[in-house]
């Protein structure tokens, strides 16, 4: 190279020391004068060396479009943005990728001191981080979905020997009746409630799995109308507690019609369960546009504002807020079954149902002061009407 001119020497003053690539270029005319064939580098800080696989030396009267380190397709779109920033005088920004170097670099390029800067922050680290979380989570998903198929076809394929444990464990009561000696007839009675336990687990199993598996593409749905069919589903239970149920107005919206009845049959299926014997059981459901600013939404781990919200009040047994998150894993229990039956599969759908539908529930109680479901639905994207 030529002895450093003052604007090399300014240069050098100015960017050697920094982090971040610089390099300078100035435009080669076309013989006519009237417009820039080409640039050639004038200089380059030591980072900027590294991006362009030169040596100091070797960047003397160098040609863009002969830079060993772009490919053959990143040649004339990284001409075309010298000239876009030196013809009008705009700031360009690119993202760019290296396969020569293996590097992604966000690239700045303005016009000064008669011909173009480039200034390139290296994102490779931050990009491999990225691509990394998202392998990890199309992993995940992957596995999850693979988990979800396993236990679907799993508890399907268990149902046919479990019909046959309670057809003959049935057949053999009744052919035994009266023959069996008291500690006989125990052991049968506890391989039939065995049995009819098993079946209630693989039916549970088979609806969360289904939740998944088995989804139906989004249509109107009128939440009332949906609540009215779970009322009528549970109406012998309802009856047996001796509960009073109320009901506010609910939106109509776009769902999956048969999933938030799964979600509105747990709710309320848990609220009955987990009743007081100390007072009449009263169930609220009820629901509200949320204003902007509200912090439920950050507390069910949601951002932004624009959700519905859907409570499902009850007096019932309550819990401590210590298992608030516990208490929507899969096979969850906060009481044995000889207290309450069930597999615990019930919230965990609940939980799954509104996350399909893009929002999140939580949990708020205390004991023996009932619990409130809140399930947290997004406005826009469901179409919500109130």
């Amino acid at each position: 190279m030529s002895e450093p001119t003052l604007d090399q020497a300014l240069f050098s003053e100015l960017f050697d020391w920094q982090p971040q690539a610089y390099v300078w270029l100035r435009p080669i005319w076309n013989e006519s004068g009237e417009g820039v064939a080409d640039f050639e580098y004038v200089f380059s800080n030591d980072t900027g060396l590294q991006y362009l696989k030169l040596s100091r030396a070797q960047l003397g009267h160098l040609r863009l479009s002969d830079t060993p380190s772009l490919t053959d397709e990143m040649r004339p779109k990284v001409l075309a943005e010298h000239l876009r920033a030196f013809t009008d005088g705009e700031t360009v920004t690119a993202d760019m990728y290296n396969p020569i170097i293996n590097r992604y670099a966000r690239v700045f390029r303005v016009r000064f001191r008669g011909g173009v800067l480039t200034m390139m922050q290296d994102k490779s680290d931050e990009r491999r981080a990225i691509q990394e979380i998202s392998e990890r989570t199309r992993q995940l998903e992957q596995s999850n979905a693979d988990l979800e198929e396993f236990a679907y076809a799993a508890s399907h394929d268990l149902q046919e020997p479990l019909r046959k444990i309670t057809t003959f464990s049935d057949r053999l009561a009744h052919e035994l009746a009266g023959t069996l000696s008291a500690g006989q007839e125990g052991l049968l009675q506890r391989l039939q409630s065995a049995a009819g336990r098993m079946k209630g687990l693989i039916e549970d199993l088979l609806a969360y799995s289904r939740v998944s598996t088995r989804q139906e593409a989004f249509s109107p749905v009128d939440l009332n109308a949906v609540l009215g069919e779970v009322l009528q589903d549970l109406d012998g239970a309802i009856q047996e507690a001796g509960a009073d149920v109320q009901i506010g107005p609910l939106p109509k919206l776009e769902g999956d019609a048969r999933q938030l009845q799964q979600l509105f049959q747990n709710l309320l299926g848990n609220a009955i369960k987990y009743h007081s014997t100390e007072r009449k059981l009263v169930i609220a459901v009820s629901g509200r546009l949320l204003p902007p600013g509200d912090e439920a939404p950050a507390a069910a781990g949601l951002s932004g504002d624009g959700w519905y919200l859907v409570e499902v009040r009850d007096n019932g047994i309550g819990f401590d807020m210590q298992y608030a998150s516990k208490i929507f894993q899969v096979f969850q229990r906060l009481h044995g079954r000889a207290e309450y039956e069930g597999s615990g599969i019930g919230l965990a759908i609940v939980q799954k149902v509104a996350f399909r539908h893009g929002g999140a529930v939580r949990a708020l109680s205390r004991p023996d002061e009932g619990a409130t479901f809140q399930v947290l639905l997004p406005v826009e994207a469901l179409k919500i009407q109130t």
